[in-house]
């Protein structure tokens, strides 16, 4: 299937979808970007998530399918209006951390944001190869890329010198990315390694106790909870 870079309309849901918003990932990739925020992290408001960060926590955590082609397609409609859209050689999926886990909510969607865009998808390329501790566990970047390093492995050298799509659900230190960045590019050799994930937790640097909200961070509480009611942009 041929692709061109594609500005794109509006997709319909029943309900048309809101222009996407890019939140940029910093790390060993050339560039990423996520694509909402999931959650923020404040001990005040441990429940509250963007209507993308809603859908994501359904399909995860409660197994709803009924909303995975919901996310899929804003997933694809973000990709192809993305400049390196043409350029992109293969979506490689974070590899799942359960894997005895029946339903495998990255790798699903993978499989559709490829229908719809175009892109082959490399479900055997990068995989997991060492068992870790549960990553959400740990906050501390350094700490969880100390355990993840080593626990991936490329198989074989067909993307070597390709650009590909690293793709997850939700990035939150980044440690898990970066340890399979720098497998791809290490071992696999690919030319390039573009990020893409669903969601971000969005941690409050700026958070005291006796505040009511931080007036420093643009996310507070109040704008936050306006994305609940679909005033805010996804």
């Amino acid at each position: 299937m041929s692709r061109t870079q594609n500005g794109g309309g509006q997709v319909l849901f029943g309900e048309p979808i809101r222009p996407i918003r890019y939140y940029d990932l910093y790390g060993n990739w050339t560039a990423g970007v996520a694509l909402s925020v999931y959650q923020i992290h404040d001990p005040r408001f441990p429940q509250v998530r963007s209507p993308l960060g809603k859908l994501l926590y359904k399909l995860k955590y409660e197994k709803d399918i009924s909303v995975l082609d919901k996310i899929a397609q804003t997933v694809a409609l973000a990709v192809k209006r993305l400049k390196v859209y043409p350029e992109l050689d293969a979506i490689v999926p974070v590899p799942p951390s359960k894997l005895n886990r029946e339903f495998q909510p990255v790798i699903e969607l993978a499989k559709r944001v490829s229908e719809y865009t175009g892109i082959p998808l490399e479900l055997n390329y990068l995989v997991k190869i060492k068992k870790t501790p549960e990553m959400k566990r740990f906050k501390n970047q350094s700490r969880k890329l100390k355990l993840l390093r080593d626990s991936y492995a490329v198989i074989g050298n067909g993307l070597e010198g390709k650009t590909v799509l690293l793709f997850d659900d939700i990035y939150d230190t980044g440690a898990t990315l970066t340890a399979c960045t720098e497998k791809l590019l290490s071992e696999g050799k690919v030319r390039r390694v573009y990020v893409l994930t669903v969601a971000k937790t969005w941690p409050c640097p700026n958070y005291e106790p006796t505040k009511v909200h931080c007036g420093k961070c643009w996310l507070s509480m109040k704008r936050f909870k306006s994305t609940q009611d679909g005033n805010q942009d996804l």
